[in-house]
């Protein structure tokens, strides 16, 4: 069971939730960080491409411990291109999580991640989980191997894996439920 977290402007009194984590989602653009956002909060938004940082929300009721908690997702939606690079990294202090998402399809978009886990390694708090998210399309076209995508995560232990389609809501519901437990074991 899911809903929205957003404030309405009137005098009801603010929504309480048990947990809420920022996640700040950074990688190249046009990997599929906005669809896979889109997807997962319920947006039925056209797909344009993100200028600067967008935030978006959604209330997960999950099992904690034995007992259902809501925990609201701040959803921070960064740029891929290159001009934002300096105000994006500004996000990841005080992030509860950090995703990297690259495309299967971009080796691009996957030489770009080591950048990227560095600039989170310089700026973002130590605890943070980091999570490498490979997107894929309805192309059987690769151009990362599962070869080199297992020896990055053998050379950083620390980091969680998923592979999904962006575009799959069980898919992005699947992967926010998990990184919302791996936030609340840390």
């Amino acid at each position: 069971m899911s809903k929205q977290c957003s404030k309405e402007i009137d005098s009801a009194p603010a929504p309480r939730y048990d947990y809420t984590f920022r996640i700040t989602v950074v990688g190249d653009e046009r990997v599929g960080k906005t669809r896979l956002i889109n997807c997962f909060t319920l947006a039925n938004e056209p797909i344009e491409s993100t200028m600067g940082v967008n935030f978006k929300t959604r209330v997960l009721e999950l099992d904690v411990r034995g007992a259902l908690k809501s925990v609201c997702l701040f959803l921070w939606d960064t740029s891929g291109q290159p001009r934002y690079d300096s105000i994006t990294s500004s996000y990841y202090h005080g992030s509860s999580a950090l995703i990297v998402v690259f495309s299967l399809a971009s080796r691009k978009s996957w030489l770009s991640v080591p950048r990227r886990l560095d600039e989170i390694a310089q700026h973002a708090n130590d605890f943070a989980p980091r999570i490498l998210v490979a997107t894929f399309s309805d192309t059987p076209f690769r151009a990362v191997s599962q070869t080199e995508i297992d020896a990055a995560l053998r050379a950083q232990p620390q980091l969680h894996f998923f592979e999904l389609a962006s575009q799959s809501l069980d898919d992005a519901t699947a992967l926010f439920e998990r990184i919302a437990h791996v936030c609340l074991e840390t």
